[in-house]
């Protein structure tokens, strides 16, 4: 089972593959924003798993690596912006973590800052 769980973890993990490719060819300029934001929040994911649940803590994992890579290649690339847009999206993400913090719901939080 947890070479099957190993498996899973790293086809997710090259699914990034064309993306990267796309990135370093050029054609692909991706917002860091939100790749940072989906890289903190998987990263919560994967460590907030017991091991009891090892598969769903494997797969966020692969999905935090991925969300680095992508954000490592398009800073490689030199493809950093940083909008108004951007700054409030990152501010409702941290304000929804503060809340999921705070009331110990993530739903709130998710309702909140949707």
């Amino acid at each position: 089972m947890t070479q099957l769980m190993l498996l899973a973890g790293l086809i997710e993990l090259s699914t990034a593959i064309p993306y990267i490719r796309d990135i370093r060819r050029g054609k692909t300029y991706p917002a860091i924003v939100s790749w940072a934001t989906w890289f903190l929040l998987a990263l919560i994911a994967a460590a907030s798993f017991s091991a009891s649940a090892m598969a769903s803590g494997i797969i966020s994992g692969a999905i935090a690596a991925e969300c680095l890579l992508i954000i490592i290649f398009s800073i490689k690339k030199g493809h950093i912006t940083y909008s108004r847009f951007d700054a409030f999206c990152q501010l409702g993400a941290l304000g929804g973590l503060f809340l999921w913090w705070l009331t110990e719901e993530p739903f709130l939080a998710l309702v909140f800052f949707f």
